[in-house]
């Protein structure tokens, strides 16, 4: 059976933050690292990234479905990256290049 995806609000954009955020904070870290990550310096890297990453694959030529999936993984990566910098134009080819490839049929 085919389950339906509904279109995310903010509220479950910011649960799923929350969610990753929680799962950084539960990474073992060394005594060199320093503290966690506050919530807010999170989101505003995760947010500037985001629109940076979207402009990338505009640049690119794709369109909006493309975006709103590559950009979907694409907050993941960000989040899971979090405090390394990551170079944005080849995320963005990567992204894309995995969004564009021919999707697996599942079987029923």
């Amino acid at each position: 059976m085919r389950f339906l995806r509904r279109k995310t609000t903010a509220l479950d954009e910011d649960e799923e933050i929350t969610r990753l955020m929680r799962r950084i904070n539960n990474r073992p870290r060394f005594r060199t690292e320093g503290g966690k990550p506050s919530r807010d310096a999170v989101e505003v890297y995760v947010s500037n990234g985001l629109r940076l990453l979207e402009r990338a694959l505009r640049d690119l030529g794709a369109g909006d479905d493309e975006v709103r999936r590559s950009l979907r993984t694409g907050k993941e990566v960000l989040i899971s990256n979090y405090p390394n910098q990551l170079d944005i134009n080849e995320l963005a080819r990567q992204l894309l290049a995995r969004v564009r490839a021919p999707q697996r049929q599942r079987h029923s």
